[in-house]
């Protein structure tokens, strides 16, 4: 599968009318540019969230089908957290790892998009550069990610902390990027959704998702 990246720098390059490698136009003017590896990426917002349905976790262990749903409502379907624990073998400890959760997008999804990605396979700041592209390029074409995070993270809510390892869904972003939005089921935010089961959502710096995520991954 080509990578993300290489896929957002074809569909830019065809938009600036390269053709053959002549540039026949040049690159439309914008009001504000998304900046990723110090290239300029015109097709991107500089802000934009998705719509989801948001549903509490019917369990104390189902993190992972609820923010898994989350992600699958954005594109116009609406398993249950029952069904989508099944198929992530989810158990009374939770779901085992990032991978569970791309099998389950992609088979509800019939899709090959998602992949599972792990910061162990990266630096630092490599993690953070990818994951905020993959933040960028995934919610501009309409797809949520699913991120497994462990430990404590500061966000817009205060602290937010999960030792034993918590997934969350990632609906949008601003500050070209700097700040992810969260769904995050674990969390009573004082909303709620029509069966009564709370969630919470809030903003949070990339880079400090990128540290809160770094051990467990994401599903993007």
């Amino acid at each position: 599968m080509k990578s993300k990246i290489l896929r957002a720098a074809t569909a830019i390059a065809v938009s600036l009318g390269t053709i053959t490698g002549v540039t026949v136009a040049t690159a439309p003017a914008a009001s504000a540019c998304v900046i990723i590896d110090g290239q300029c990426m015109p097709n991107y917002q500089t802000s934009k969230t998705l719509w989801a349905e948001r549903q509490g976790q019917h369990t104390s262990y189902f993190c992972g089908p609820a923010a898994t749903r989350i992600a699958i409502t954005a594109r116009g379907l609406y398993p249950s957290q029952e069904g989508l624990a099944g198929l992530m073998g989810t158990h009374s400890g939770g779901t085992d790892s990032s991978w569970n959760i791309r099998a389950a997008l992609n088979k509800t999804l019939n899709t090959t998009y998602y992949d599972a990605k792990f910061g162990r396979d990266h630096s630092t700041s490599g993690w953070a550069n990818l994951l905020r592209s993959d933040i960028l390029f995934d919610i501009n074409r309409g797809w949520a990610l699913v991120v497994n995070v462990s430990g404590g993270a500061s966000t817009t809510s205060g602290w937010r902390s999960y030792p034993g390892g918590h997934y969350i869904a990632v609906l949008g972003y601003d500050q070209s990027g700097d700040r992810a939005r969260v769904v995050d089921t674990g969390y009573n935010g004082g909303l709620y959704d029509p069966q009564g089961y709370y969630y919470g959502e809030y903003w949070i710096n990339t880079t400090e998702l990128a540290r809160w995520s770094y051990y467990r991954g994401y599903a993007a």
